[in-house]
């Protein structure tokens, strides 16, 4: 853009109004020169006014030149914007140019009037009025100036729509690849879906040809069912006419068929202590060694059940491991069952019975018989009525005998796993006892029966024994975990004589409700809960860290034990050691668990237990270099 025309225009007030006081200078002297010629007080007053006029003239051309002057700083400040309107620039200069052309014709009047002047005094009116123009057209410029700005604020305020117009067109067309592309991906998946169709279109055609010959092969078969059951149908009533089965018989005969056949009623609620030390005075007169802390752990094993769902015997044969549960259930009221366990043991139906398909008959174990008794919610939904002994009130306790002849998991695992969510469920739900309850195979659905399952509630307990020796399984972490093991060691005194359990009086039936109220929290001594936490310690240096059911079992063994003071709970602790702790340390090499062995031993000497600490000591066999645990006799 050519600066000159800026310029000219920036100097366009001072150039108006020079030439102006040029002519009223000049008008001045020419007046002094004239002056010999007029009277001089005429002169002095013409003089006075003259200048009087001029001055204000003067005064009236400076304000508006200072106006002047101020539009043309504010256009100045406009300068850069005016820069990037190059039209609007244009239009400026064009307007500049035709100030030019005014200034000119300004400067023609004025020589015009300075003619005027010089000729004649007289000429000054028309100086005077082509001044008065000259402002005149100031003053228009100063109008079409102000309305060259507005149109100015108009043209910013398009050029701010115009570029926020661009930049939606500019993400548009940033959007406009990634439209395409889609467009594309969706276009080739469009012809893969349409290959796809074709070629299942085409294995269609073989897939309905083969089903035409499977829906021929199934008239053929299905006209040979209805020939088998005609035949089996005659073969049926041939059968019965031969003295065979009834039609009419009930499947679960044997099932409903009470192992218990009398009921008692349960006696007064009895005290806990109380039936311990009646137990224990019935044991010491019939000449049976068993020592209290062995009658009290194995009390106690069977009030956790609820998270520990097995108690275990073990030791080796001969030390009365069989003897402490059947005496147990005879002084404590309990209805005993006892289950040997048979090597040949793989399944739940080794347990519970199976269903015959020569008789159409569920042949039921002793311990589902007894179990059906024991069911506390099913007995209506089964129809039974009270010739049929329900004993749901009462406690009953089954031992395996013997248990681990056969692997354990393959009989027990299943019914394990469901003891063990007993805690969990809501028993009065018959939903949530669902995922407790044994289901049992009673035969096809045209038997006209729909499923049956017996609930094991917590009026059942379960205990087993197990002998160690070269014909037996051992058992695995799994039922490990679920299980309390009190393993019998070998005696320091053999007893010769045979002791008399005909002294030993059988007890009225122990209430469920009773049984329940033996049942303590989880509160311990904080002595007691620090030995727990170091047992933890223990385990995970002897690299068989333990998990919340674990350690929860431990802690309501220790607040269940019948002895609360704080040596009746250091000795719990001391027990779970036994039946937790020590049985996880069979067999590892004395190389690996020798700081877990160090820590171990320590916290037994804080519980004052010197028997146990004696029985560790012995089981590290330096031969091999493992650990061996045989358990301990307390009765020596």
């Amino acid at each position: 853009m050519p600066w000159d025309s800026l310029l000219y225009l920036s100097i366009l007030g001072p150039v108006l109004t020079i030439p102006l006081l040029v002519t009223v200078t000049g008008l001045g002297l020419r007046y002094r020169r004239e002056l010999p010629k007029l009277p001089i007080k005429e002169s002095i007053e013409a003089l006075k006014l003259e200048r009087e006029e001029q001055e204000a003239r003067l005064g009236a051309l400076q304000d508006q030149h200072a106006e002047a002057c101020e539009a043309i700083r504010e256009g100045e400040r406009m300068q850069e914007w005016l820069e990037k309107h190059r039209p609007m620039i244009e239009q400026s200069q064009r307007e500049m140019a035709d100030a030019q052309e005014l200034q000119r014709k300004a400067e023609v009047e004025r020589d015009r009037a300075v003619d005027a002047l010089e000729s004649a005094g007289k000429d000054l009116a028309s100086g005077q009025e082509a001044l008065s123009a000259v402002n005149q057209e100031l003053s228009a410029r100063k109008i079409h100036l102000a309305e060259t700005m507005a149109r100015l604020e108009r043209a910013e305020n398009d050029l701010a729509d115009y570029k926020a117009k661009r930049e939606e067109l500019d993400s548009l067309n940033a959007a406009l690849p990634g439209l395409r592309e889609q467009t594309r991906q969706l276009e080739q998946t469009s012809a893969e879906l349409a290959g796809d169709t074709k070629a299942l279109e085409d294995e269609l055609i073989p897939l309905r040809e083969e089903h035409a010959t499977l829906k021929g092969e199934l008239g053929g078969m299905l006209k040979q069912r209805d020939t088998l059951a005609s035949s089996i149908h005659d073969l049926r009533r041939a059968h019965s006419a031969a003295g065979g089965f009834d039609e009419d018989h009930d499947p679960c005969e044997d099932l409903w068929d009470p192992y218990f056949t009398e009921r008692i009623p349960t006696g007064d609620a009895a005290h806990e202590q109380e039936r311990l030390e009646a137990m224990q005075q019935a044991l010491d007169s019939a000449h049976i060694r068993m020592p209290k802390r062995t009658l009290y752990a194995f009390h106690t094993a069977l009030k956790i059940q609820g998270i520990s769902p097995l108690t275990v015997l073990a030791g080796i044969s001969g030390t009365g491991k069989s003897l402490l549960p059947r005496l147990y259930a005879k002084c404590m009221g309990m209805h005993f069952l006892n289950l040997p366990v048979q090597p040949g043991w793989n399944s739940p139906q080794d347990l519970f019975g199976f269903y015959n398909y020569i008789e159409h008959k569920f042949k039921a174990t002793p311990l589902a018989r007894a179990m059906v008794q024991f069911d506390q919610f099913s007995r209506t939904e089964w129809g039974l009525g009270d010739d049929k002994p329900a004993l749901g009130d009462q406690v009953l306790m089954v031992l395996l005998d013997e248990m681990n002849l056969a692997r354990v998991e393959y009989y027990f695992s299943e019914l394990l796993s469901r003891l063990e969510t007993r805690r969990s469920i809501d028993p009065n739900d018959r939903k949530e006892r669902q995922k407790v309850a044994i289901p049992l195979e009673i035969g096809h659905g045209h038997l006209g029966r729909t499923a049956l399952s017996i609930y094991p509630g917590e009026n059942v307990l379960f205990a087993g024994t197990m002998n160690e020796d070269e014909s037996t399984m051992s058992l695995s972490d799994k039922v490990l975990d679920r299980a309390t093991v009190l393993r019998f060691g070998r005696p320091a005194k053999i007893i010769e004589s045979q002791p008399d359990l005909s002294a030993i009086a059988e007890s009225r039936p122990l209430g469920i409700s009773t049984w329940r109220g033996w049942q303590a929290g989880t509160e311990v001594l904080h002595e007691a809960h620090d030995a727990l936490r170091q047992l933890g310690e223990v385990m995970s240096l002897a690299g068989s860290p333990f998990g919340h059911r674990v350690a929860q079992g431990m802690v309501r063994y220790v607040a269940n034990y019948p002895d609360p003071s704080r040596d009746g709970q250091l000795r719990a602790v001391a027990d779970q050691i036994e039946q937790k702790i020590l049985p996880k340390l069979r067999g590892k090499e004395l190389a690996l668990i020798d700081e877990a062995l160090r820590k171990l031993e320590s916290v037994v000497g804080n519980l004052q237990d010197p028997q146990l600490v004696e029985a560790m000591q012995a089981g590290h066999n330096e031969a091999d270099g493992s650990f061996i645990w045989m358990g301990l006799d307390r009765r020596a």
